[in-house]
């Protein structure tokens, strides 16, 4: 993917200072999503821009300038295709990461109820890796993917699988805590009995944990219900369930340099998501702004024990270039 020198320039957007390395991290993200893209067209799967990024799309034809990453959901069928067809179709150094991956440090990688497709640090150069993410420096650059999941119309049956998805993302979310006050065999064996499984307890529990509150996720999804939902998001705020339609059918609108394929009722999702979502409302991510700012001073000591005493950006668009080596 191509980006001219002035899209990395610092530049205001809606009265917001959109710093250089933000618009790199804008750049390395798009790369991953448009591998992502390859795949789907690959084999017909459909996928749609998330939160911010169908808002992005929608409200400033790319990304919202205090936002720093890139979210897409598939309906339930459509993600697990998507997931097999990530485990071979994939470019060199872009893998699955998360509960499905076959790798067990990729498992561990992505440490949340849903998959990511992350740039591989065991897979790059350094050096290889600031050309082809363009001179963007924080490694793992990656995309998170949600499932959509129907609710059952039984109110007792949602309330009850909600708490179990929530009790098992609780354990994993305090392993150490619960390990070193003696809670652990106590929770999981409550968790067991609630969901209606055995769990193997060997090297490999967390994982078989995560894929076990993916299963409850899709619990209700034969039912003849049109109420559907991202459970991570639904079991922290119940307004976020949408209609299955709503999610039908897909349009293409322009992000940055490229195009994503958003609802076409993207107006009842975004509504439902934000209310009046061309009120602005800056900082609402669910992560530090920006997801790198706790690495920036690494950064800079990394860089001046290269002996380089240039700038930060200087040293990222030199080596987005191959101008640079390290």
């Amino acid at each position: 993917m191509q980006f001219t020198d002035d899209f990395f320039k610092a530049e205001i957007k809606n009265e917001f200072k959109v710093e250089p390395m933000l618009k790199r991290m804008w750049a390395a993200t798009m790369e991953v999503l448009e591998a992502i893209i390859e795949v789907c067209d690959k084999h017909d799967i459909k996928y749609f821009a998330d939160w911010g990024t169908m808002l992005g799309a929608v409200r400033h034809k790319g990304f919202i300038p205090w936002d720093d990453d890139i979210d897409i959901c598939l309906m339930r069928n459509d993600y697990m295709r998507l997931i097999d067809a990530l485990k071979t179709d994939l470019p060199h150094g872009l893998v699955l990461s998360g509960m499905y991956s076959d790798s067990k440090r990729l498992q561990e990688t992505t440490y949340v109820p849903h998959i990511r497709v992350i740039a591989d640090n065991d897979a790059w150069d350094f050096n290889d890796y600031m050309v082809r993410f363009h001179g963007f420096p924080f490694q793992q650059v990656g995309i998170d993917i949600f499932p959509i999941d129907k609710l059952s119309n039984d109110a007792e049956k949602d309330k009850q699988q909600q708490q179990l998805i929530q009790l098992g993302i609780t354990i994993l979310m305090n392993w150490d805590y619960m390990i070193e006050n003696n809670m652990l065999e106590k929770q999981l064996k409550i968790f067991e009995k609630e969901a209606g499984i055995s769990i193997t307890k060997d090297d490999k529990i967390k994982n078989t944990i995560w894929r076990e509150i993916d299963k409850i996720c899709m619990w209700y999804n034969n039912e003849d219900n049109n109420d559907v939902a991202e459970f991570l998001w639904y079991i922290d705020n119940n307004k976020h369930k949408y209609k299955q339609q709503w999610f039908s059918e897909a349009i293409p609108m322009k992000f940055e340099n490229m195009e994503i394929m958003v609802p076409k009722e993207y107006d009842k999702i975004l509504s439902t998501y934000y209310g009046d979502y061309n009120q602005f409302v800056k900082f609402a991510a669910g992560h530090d702004f920006p997801m790198y700012k706790h690495m920036q001073k690494e950064l800079v000591k990394n860089i001046r024990a290269t002996g380089f005493r240039g700038s930060v950006e200087m040293f990222c668009d030199l080596m987005s270039k191959g101008k640079l080596k390290v």
